[in-house]
């Protein structure tokens, strides 16, 4: 019959009881890592998609034009011309 020693034992049931716990610290931090990753990427990945529709928006933020007379076209400008102005301000390409 084989015999155990008593500290074998209880070096074998710590092991086995802060197996599972260091692997479960290690998930967590690796996957706060990953996450942090990814916060990063997409925040790089929505700067460049605001600098693309700021230059687009630039171009079309221009005053209504004077030659606008019928009085519905000209409101449907102006709500536009303000629209695309928010829209501008709020992607940051201009300060309010």
């Amino acid at each position: 019959m084989v015999t155990i020693s008593k500290r074998v034992l209880l070096w074998l049931l710590v092991m086995v009881l802060l197996s599972p716990m260091a692997v479960a610290i290690i998930g967590v931090y690796y996957t706060d890592h990953v996450e942090q990753r990814t916060e990063q990427s997409f925040a790089t990945l929505e700067q460049q998609n605001d600098a693309r529709w700021c230059t687009l928006l630039a171009a079309i933020d221009v005053p209504v034009s004077p030659q606008i007379v019928d009085p519905i076209q000209r409101k449907r400008s102006l709500a536009i011309v303000k629209y695309v102005h928010r829209l501008r301000i709020d992607l940051r390409c201009i300060k309010a």
